[in-house]
């Protein structure tokens, strides 16, 4: 039996901020195999080791579950988690000698892209999120934009979201991005230095007369990432299946 503890929202801010906590189990049986199973969810505004440890342990004994049989604790990799010294890992294992530390694997690709994506010129994350934001506030962008579809003989498609703590959501973002190209930079240019946002115009410059190169080196990046991430959303798409126990990742 693996125990996982996930966080998967918050309420809005208050004076304590109370995080919504997902208390979850994975455990195999003979005669069904592995199994995915929500037992709780729950507010907690304390978060350090010993609070959750302390509630995760509560919730053991709610349920009738020993903590001797639990094989792993999975979470994110933050230090509160697995940290050497102090963390809710070690206080576990306190509890249970025998216990594994089960790493989020998808969390540590999606750092390892992260840091790799410093290295380009270009910060295409930036402006995923300044191009969707844009326009998600304003109909009379928006309707500014449909008109610039209509003038490059293009079906109208709606921006993706990307959400950054949400690591499978840029390729989407990307490729929206690509496949609304022609529109979306004829729309900004349109715009002028003044009115478009800095970050996109800096990549911009230099088209606003109609003399636009072949490929810009905005859209080489774009393609680049494109390919590249597809790659590493296959990895974290595999490390997410029901199917798999931490002991296999």
């Amino acid at each position: 039996m693996e125990a996982n503890q996930d966080a998967p929202g918050s309420d809005e801010p208050t004076a304590k901020k109370k995080r919504i906590c997902k208390y979850r189990e994975e455990f195999w049986t003979p005669e069904h195999g592995l199994q995915n199973r929500v037992l709780d969810f729950y507010e907690q505004a304390d978060e350090s080791a010993d609070a959750v440890t302390d509630m995760l342990m509560k919730k053991l004994e709610e349920h009738n579950l020993n903590i001797q049989n639990v094989s792993a604790y999975a979470a994110d990799n933050a230090a509160v988690n697995y940290g050497k010294r102090h963390s809710i890992y070690q206080n576990l294992k306190q509890q249970n000698k025998k216990i594994i530390p089960a790493n989020c694997p998808a969390h540590i690709i999606h750092n390892a892209v992260k840091r790799a994506s410093n290295a380009l010129k270009i910060d295409v994350e930036n402006i995923v999120l300044k191009s969707f934001n844009h326009f998600s506030c304003s109909a009379k962008r928006v309707a500014s934009l449909k008109e610039m579809f209509e003038f490059v003989d293009m079906e109208y498609l709606t921006l993706l979201r990307h959400l950054p703590t949400r690591w499978l959501s840029l390729l989407p973002a990307i490729n929206r991005l690509i496949d609304t190209w022609p529109a979306v930079q004829s729309y900004f240019l349109s715009l002028g230095s003044e009115e478009c946002p800095r970050v996109i115009w800096n990549e911009l410059k230099g088209n606003e007369n109609g003399e636009q190169r072949v490929h810009s080196e905005l859209e080489t990046t774009l393609f680049f990432l494109q390919n590249a991430l597809k790659i590493f959303s296959t990895a974290v798409l595999s490390l997410e299946s029901n199917s798999l126990t931490s002991v296999e990742v």
